[in-house]
């Protein structure tokens, strides 16, 4: 009978409160899961509006309060609070140092499981150690949230590369169409990739250009036999001169 009002109460309070109180009840709920990152990540962008900020943060603390039977929700509790930390509104570091007192209160927090006695309030009182560690240290928080901008930033990236599905299969730009990275032709496939052919006036000039060549060489090589030529003659006349001018002594 106890067991029948616990579990109808425990309906009825899931559809009580607003739209995005009922959403934080859902991420802190005593269920042997945890919460979505997609649902965590509505929470967050929800502490930037004033009245969504309250509803959040007053259904949040009501959260870590619950009876220790409920131990998995109120460990729950404490890590949406860090997520919150950094991704929520700057406003939620503010208020959690605030009431700094009511994190430290779970540092001590124990709960006995009464079927086999198990110390079931371990998780609570190690994370809530690690909250209290956290708010004190500004360092910690700032290099926090920048971890998470920076993972949020890289994500974003990935995702809007990725966006065209049919023209790059769905694997970024540097994908095909046909699953094949870009500039690697498939075995047993001929390349689609077109050669670029050289422009007529250029092979054209560079015809003319080697001809231009070929012909200078040619005269070259004729001037110095020319030359040589010429050299060999006037030798021998040279000589020829002095025998006569011997014979004639």
């Amino acid at each position: 009978m106890d067991g029948m009002l616990a579990s109808i109460s425990g309906m009825v309070d899931k559809v009580r409160g607003t739209p995005l109180e009922r959403k934080v009840k859902e991420a802190t709920s005593n269920e042997p899961w945890g919460c979505t990152g997609e649902v965590k990540n509505e929470i967050a962008k929800a502490t930037y509006n004033y009245q969504q900020y309250k509803e959040v943060m007053g259904m949040l603390w009501k959260r870590m309060e619950m009876p220790g039977k409920n131990w998995r929700g109120i460990y729950k509790a404490l890590v949406l609070l860090e997520f919150l930390l950094k991704a929520g509104s700057q406003r939620v570091t503010e208020e959690a140092r605030e009431k700094l007192h009511r994190i430290r209160g779970l540092e001590h927090f124990m709960y006995e499981d009464p079927n086999d006695g198990s110390d079931k309030g371990s998780g609570v009182r190690t994370k809530a150690v690690q909250m209290v560690k956290l708010l004190r240290s500004d360092k910690a928080l700032h290099k926090l949230r920048e971890s998470h901008k920076k993972t949020k930033a890289k994500f974003s990236s990935v995702s809007s590369e990725g966006g065209g599905i049919e023209k790059y299969g769905g694997y970024g730009k540097d994908f095909d169409g046909y699953g094949g990275a870009l500039g690697q032709d498939e075995p047993g496939r001929k390349s689609r990739r077109k050669k670029k052919k050289k422009p007529v006036y250029e092979e054209e000039e560079d015809e003319d250009e080697d001809s231009e060549y070929e012909s200078k060489r040619s005269r070259k090589k004729k001037g110095k036999k020319g030359k040589g030529k010429k050299k060999k003659k006037s030798r021998r006349k040279h000589e020829e001169d002095e025998d006569e001018d011997e014979d004639e002594d």
